[in-house]
């Protein structure tokens, strides 16, 4: 061969190598495709990551401008879950409330407030309120309802509600919104404009009235004038009675402790006395006659039953347990004598607070018991009469209730009844400030109630102390 000869390789091999060329060409440009189409992915994440954080950026903003909104604005919002459970709410709805309601709490349910009423004044429970209408379906939501909410102090502000249910893109209720603001001042302002229209047309009537009264006030200056002296006359011969019968009834208990004293340290003693000596004499009958024995024998159970007459008497008029042991043991004795002498089962039911009254006092409601007793025994025919001695409010109550037979108690008082105990059971209670009011009905019996004012450092606390029935013997 010579020197520029080519050697040419087979055609087999050349066609292979023509094909891996192409083949690494394909494979470069593909390489290059997948960089430029990464590159390019990136820049658009790049893109996106950077416009997702503008928007979570303007949604903070936008956040922060709903909370500033929500808290700053002049209308209370809060938000139920679908049970009633308050989710949120704004400083207007607490002002409102007067009460911040615990987030989350089960118990506070459908609305914050402390309580609720309708505006007619009837009470409004949360349970039924309009946003637990609106959270249970009954009502599709609620537009410019009036509702009153009352605060934890008692004040009272009048609302309008609006409500809207929140719900999930199948309709099933998620929570509701409530939108609501405070009418109170509205209302205010209404009533009082009616309040004005009805003053503006009675103005005009009492223009009228007033010229034709004004005709006639020089005579009825007179007129009042001088019933003013009779009446201020009236109210000074009043007092004086009052006071003239202060002092007489004061009087009277005075002397009736004297008597009390004189029947049982003087003729008390006395017949005792009497009565010893008859026993020496018995003793010396036995020797003689059988008949100086027996007048002997007489003349000592008169002695001896005059010494309990006696007794009683002078328990009666003034009972020494009143004045030793207090008012309840000696109504209680009062009772048990009472019910011996008349056969009535009689039982006191009393508290021991009735002590702290003044002696004045307590001798009053014994007096009115013994009193109103001895007319139930000589009066009534009852079976039964229940004593009540109990604090209420600022009073002592002394309530005397028997199942005997009625009468007419309005004609007690108005001077045709002979029944002068009553009058004077009124006018004892009412010398030491009390009142006295009796009912009678026919199947009912007869109520005896006396009331004592309580001085404020009496005001006694409500416990009771109940004494036994006093059984008949």
């Amino acid at each position: 061969m010579g020197r520029n000869t080519i050697i040419k390789p087979p055609k087999k091999g050349r066609a292979r190598l023509v094909a891996m060329n192409e083949a690494l060409v394909l494979g470069s440009l593909r390489q290059h495709e997948l960089t430029a189409a990464a590159d390019s992915l990136n820049v658009r994440l790049n893109a996106e990551i950077t416009e997702r954080k503008l928007v979570e950026v303007a949604l903070r903003e936008s956040e922060e401008r709903f909370r500033a909104l929500f808290e700053l604005g002049p209308v209370a919002v809060y938000s139920c879950d679908a049970r009633g459970v308050v989710q949120n709410f704004n400083r207007r709805s607490a002002e409102l409330w007067g009460r911040e309601p615990k987030l989350g709490d089960k118990s506070e349910r459908f609305c914050g407030s402390h309580k609720m009423f309708r505006p007619d004044g009837s009470f409004l429970a949360h349970k039924r309120c309009p946003m637990a209408d609106v959270l249970s379906g009954k009502i599709p939501g609620v537009r410019d309802a009036e509702v009153v909410l009352e605060r934890p102090d008692g004040s009272r502000v009048t609302i309008v509600v609006n409500i809207r249910p929140l719900k999930y893109s199948g309709g099933k209720i998620t929570g509701a919104i409530n939108c609501f603001y405070d009418i109170t001042e509205r209302k205010e302002a209404e009533a009082a404009r009616r309040r004005l229209e009805i003053l503006t047309v009675s103005n005009l009537e009492l223009e009228t009235e007033i010229i034709r009264q004004r005709t006639l006030v020089e005579t009825r200056r007179q007129s009042e004038l001088h019933q003013s002296q009779l009446l201020e006359q009236s109210n000074r011969m009043q007092e004086q009675m009052r006071w003239l019968s202060r002092q007489v009834l004061s009087a009277q208990e005075d002397e009736r402790k004297e008597i009390s004293r004189e029947l049982h340290d003087v003729i008390a003693q006395t017949l005792t006395g009497i009565n010893i000596r008859l026993s020496a004499l018995k003793k010396a009958a036995a020797i003689d006659t059988n008949g100086l024995k027996k007048n002997i024998d007489q003349t000592q159970r008169l002695v001896e039953k005059s010494v309990d007459i006696i007794h009683q008497f002078a328990r009666e008029l003034r009972p020494a347990v009143l004045d030793d042991l207090g008012l309840i043991p000696a109504l209680h004795t009062f009772l048990k004598d009472f019910s011996v002498r008349s056969g009535v089962h009689a039982h006191l039911t009393a508290s021991t607070q009735v002590e702290q009254l003044e002696i004045t006092h307590r001798t009053a409601l014994f007096r009115v018991a013994q009193e109103a007793l001895t007319n139930v025994a000589r009066h009534a025919k009852a079976s039964r009469v229940e004593v009540s001695l109990q604090p209420v409010d600022d009073n002592f109550v002394l309530k005397i209730k028997d199942d005997g037979k009625s009468f007419k108690a309005e004609r007690a008082f108005d001077g045709t009844s002979k029944r002068l105990g009553l009058l004077g059971m009124r006018e004892r209670v009412e010398m030491v400030g009390g009142t006295f009011s009796i009912k009678s009905a026919p199947g009912h019996g007869t109520t005896i109630q006396v009331e004592i004012p309580l001085a404020k450092t009496q005001k006694p606390t409500l416990k009771k102390s109940a004494r036994p029935a006093l059984k008949r013997p």
